[in-house]
């Protein structure tokens, strides 16, 4: 009798019930709560890590010419005069390339407030260069940007890559000796004034992007001027318009 009181002791104190729970639910669910823990501290911070970094390796994959060229006039040295050709050479994945991109924003870049400040200033070192359709140009641009088209119309923005040649030879015709070339499209997100951008850097004609398009510039000026300068500035003054 007496041992099998202590049996039954024993049953009733592994079947007692803690916070509502027997003491093998209560290990189950602590051992899944650390399995969650695990995973969303360790697991899955480790697979974000290596999705980013296949993406990265991917997007730089895809322009190796901007970055062949961008290693040609980082200021480790001192820069020519006269950039020499940007080689086409087998793209790998390495930290400097990584670097290299990390200053192409800075490099090839301009800022629309320092565009307004040298257009203040009466700068003529810089062309202005508006690559949208001539429909484009002339219904509204930049004052003082000329228009050498990337496309034809609205329709054959596909067809950029296609008109490689004419449009590089198109940019040699113009006067652009010894003047900084700033490119522009239709807003900051058009493909068209980078890939111009990419064509031209090929060739070793020195260029820049601006940071916004057409649609920024006239309608979206809170978006680029500084807060101070909401609602003074007169963006008649720096538009062409029919």
């Amino acid at each position: 009798m007496m041992i099998q009181g202590m049996k039954s002791a024993k049953t009733n104190k592994r079947e007692t019930k803690k916070n509502g729970f027997t003491y093998k639910e209560t290990r189950n669910m602590l051992w899944i709560g650390g399995m969650r823990s695990f995973i969303n501290i360790v697991v899955f911070p480790f697979l974000l890590s290596i999705f980013a970094g296949l993406c990265l390796t991917l997007f730089i994959y895809k322009f190796p010419v901007v970055v062949s060229y961008a290693k040609k006039i980082l200021p480790i040295g001192k820069q020519d005069s006269k950039p020499t050709s940007a080689k086409k050479i087998p793209y790998s994945f390495s930290k400097d390339r990584l670097k290299e991109y990390a200053m192409f924003e800075s490099l090839f870049t301009v800022d629309p407030y320092a565009l307004k400040k040298r257009m203040d200033a009466k700068d003529v070192n810089f062309l202005l260069v508006d690559v949208r359709s001539p429909s484009e140009y002339k219904q509204g641009h930049i004052r003082g940007g000329i228009n050498i088209p990337a496309y034809a119309n609205l329709d054959a923005i596909s067809t950029i890559d296609e008109r490689k040649e004419q449009i590089v030879s198109a940019f040699k015709k113009h006067s652009i000796n010894n003047k900084e070339l700033i490119l522009y499209a239709g807003s900051s997100f058009s493909e068209a004034h980078r890939k111009v951008a990419f064509f031209l850097l090929e060739r070793s004609i020195d260029c820049r992007i601006l940071a916004v398009g057409w649609n920024e510039w006239r309608h979206l000026t809170n978006f680029w001027l500084p807060e101070s300068e909401w609602g003074t500035v007169d963006m008649q003054s720096y538009i062409t318009i029919p």
